[in-house]
């Protein structure tokens, strides 16, 4: 597997021309208080063994103790296999019928704590529009709820059910957020084994361009559905230029994948073009951008000027601010054009003014 182009930041791919689009994993939303996939299957035998019982799901007597031989008898279950590979084996036989998948899931993805830093943060990039477009298999709201508490972000675009498709768009105005697996209110959540085989044929047609024309960068996702893996990046390789833009996994440690995992045969697919990118976290990753933010404003103004800028409106704002002179050599170049970036949103000027 070529994994051996030089180091990268992720703050470095952000500052070029062709904004990346993320796609965004359950490892993004722990310390917000969503469960892995290991802890889901967990909630899920504790759902069937209290449904089976007569027991309350509440009951603060109920131990791992009481669940876990309960889970161990299920002839779904392998002992021999990690619990998180358990998960749509236990969603298909667990969480029947498919209102109890709808009630469990708006119990567990609601946990009624805040969100982590993290996401206020890449609110923050989408609202300066450092990013555009988010992709995730998640089913929880946090990026969303996060967003429309950001003033700057008048409206956001969620694309979860094929209604919706006729929303989306290769260069959003707004934020995108695309649910790649459905949406839990609406039953068309893919999370048992044959679902998880392919993606909608519609979805992989919007998706296509976009991931040939951006860098698509990978953060909090283990890469095991094959909905994702193959029907949406494997087999869409040749079409999409071999992502000629990158794929950017980001990962914590430098630990390899299996050369037998579907993790391993998309960078083989892939070649030269995929990359690891070696961070600490989810959060610590925007706590980086959030200290490079203002340079990111900066590189994000100078790809959105217009090439043949149109001449300056007749407000004062636009004159004083065509008149000012700024001793810039004793400041902090970056920081400035940050500045006069987010006041050009505010006061709605021509952006190539502070550029």
């Amino acid at each position: 597997m070529t994994t051996s182009q030089p180091p990268l930041t992720i703050a470095t791919l952000l500052k070029r021309e062709i904004r990346p689009i993320l796609l965004l994993g359950a490892g993004a939303s722990a310390r917000s208080g969503i469960p892995l996939t290991d802890g889901l299957v967990s909630e899920i035998a504790k759902w069937g063994y209290c449904k089976t019982h007569g027991r309350d799901l509440d009951d603060p007597t109920l131990m791992r103790s009481d669940w876990w031989p309960w889970l161990t008898r299920q002839r779904w279950f392998h002992h021999d296999a990690p619990l998180s590979e358990h998960y749509p084996r236990a969603v298909e036989a667990v969480l029947q019928p498919r209102e109890d998948r709808r009630a469990f899931f708006q119990r567990v993805l609601n946990p009624g704590v805040p969100v982590s830093h993290g996401y206020e943060v890449l609110a923050q990039l989408l609202a300066r529009r450092v990013l555009r477009t988010i992709l995730t298999p998640n089913f929880d709201s946090l990026l969303v709820q996060q967003c429309r508490s950001v003033a700057a972000i008048h409206e956001i675009t969620e694309i979860k059910t094929p209604d919706d498709f006729r929303r989306f768009s290769t260069n959003p105005q707004y934020p995108q957020v695309i649910y790649v697996h459905g949406s839990i209110e609406h039953y068309t959540d893919q999370n048992i084994e044959q679902e998880t085989q392919h993606l909608n044929p519609a979805l992989i047609d919007l998706l296509r361009p976009l991931l040939r024309d951006h860098p698509l960068v990978v953060i909090g996702y283990r890469g095991a559905e094959p909905s994702v893996m193959r029907h949406l990046l494997i087999e869409q390789a040749p079409q999409c230029g071999d992502y000629r833009h990158g794929i950017y996994w980001c990962r914590r440690g430098e630990r390899e994948p299996s050369t037998d995992s579907v993790l391993a045969e998309l960078a083989r697919t892939v070649g030269g073009n995929f990359q690891f990118v070696s961070i600490d976290g989810f959060d610590e990753l925007m706590e980086e951008l959030e200290r490079a933010l203002p340079e990111l404003l900066a590189a994000t103004a100078r790809s959105n000027r217009p090439a043949t800028p149109a001449s300056a409106g007749s407000s004062s704002d636009v004159h004083d601010l065509q008149r000012a002179t700024i001793d810039v050599d004793a400041l902090d170049r970056a920081l400035l054009r940050g500045k006069l970036f987010a006041y050009s949103e505010a006061a709605r000027l021509p952006k190539y003014l502070v550029s």
